[in-house]
């Protein structure tokens, strides 16, 4: 595994920080730019990637399988939210050049969605080899 960038465990002198600006950059998804993301009856069918020139992105083509989109949801901002049950997106990272470091940005609350169990909140990262 790759060492962590230095640059992202230090804030910018402005306090924002943009994934943009990290050298080698592939795959880069934000939930809070709808522009990215496509919904079918509220939930997220496509969302594509940031980076200038990319075409990976991740998808859904089952509706059962597809994370809601709420907007103006954790603090105010879009927020694609998985029901802790079967939600999932695939993407195809084979052309991502080896080896490769995966950040996420996330929140978790305990009682996201009512009804939800905490216990059922779980990240699942799933490499091909």
């Amino acid at each position: 595994m790759s060492p962590m960038n230095p640059r992202l465990l230090r804030p910018r002198a402005s306090g924002v920080f943009d994934p943009r600006t990290v050298a080698n950059l592939a795959f880069f998804l934000d939930a809070s730019d709808s522009s990215t993301v496509d919904t079918l009856s509220g939930a997220v069918s496509e969302w594509r990637n940031k980076v200038a020139g990319s075409t990976l992105k991740a998808t859904q083509s089952s509706s059962t399988l597809r994370p809601a989109y709420v907007t103006a949801g954790r603090n105010g901002r879009n927020t694609v939210l998985f029901d802790s049950t079967n939600d999932r997106l695939d993407t195809d990272v084979i052309g991502l050049p080896q080896p490769f470091t995966i950040g996420i940005a996330a929140s978790y609350a305990l009682n996201p969605l009512p009804g939800v169990s905490p216990s059922r909140v779980a990240w699942l990262l799933d490499v091909p080899s």
